[in-house]
């Protein structure tokens, strides 16, 4: 009988609790993603096939199944051109115009242009760089190993298989 009522209280305080937490999530706007990617010259037809294109579609997907948290994603794209130049500005813009709460940028160039005005502003940074330099920020993380992590991992496997 006691564990009927705390099954009852904790399903009443839910109940209570799920429409607060919409509300709130209402209230607190979508989540503002920028990328800050290649976009054009050259290398825009793969770079928007292999990593602009995907990232739109997971923010996509995200807000198909509920965004995070209740919360919408916003994913909003600015070209860098692969320029540590262009990629500074590209940061500036996304961060005093469009207000982001993260950015997701590469390559390397633009991503290390990026991560002071980032950290200066506090916004994390996300990036496939494989400069270990973006993970000494603290507002900076690499979604993959950095190069030196790299290149060690492969001298092990060469000199195991060989």
């Amino acid at each position: 009988m006691r564990e009927m009522k705390w099954l009852g209280l904790v399903a009443g305080v839910l109940l209570v609790l799920c429409p607060w937490k919409a509300a709130l999530a209402q209230k607190l706007g979508p989540i503002k993603i920028g990328l800050s990617q290649i976009a054009s010259g050259p290398n825009a037809d793969y770079w928007n096939r292999q990593v602009n294109g995907p990232a739109l579609l997971a923010i996509k997907d995200a807000n198909e199944h509920g965004g995070v948290n209740g919360r919408k994603v916003v994913g909003i794209l600015d070209d860098n051109q692969g320029s540590a130049t262009i990629g500074a500005e590209v940061a500036q813009k996304l961060i005093q115009i469009n207000k982001v709460n993260m950015i997701f940028v590469a390559p390397t160039p633009p991503a290390l242009a990026t991560l002071p005005i980032a950290g200066e502003a506090h916004v994390p940074v996300i990036s496939t760089s494989i400069s270990p330099k973006i993970a000494e920020s603290p507002w900076g993380a690499l979604a993959q190993p950095p190069a030196n992590r790299q290149g060690l991992a492969y001298a092990k496997f060469v000199i195991a298989h060989h």
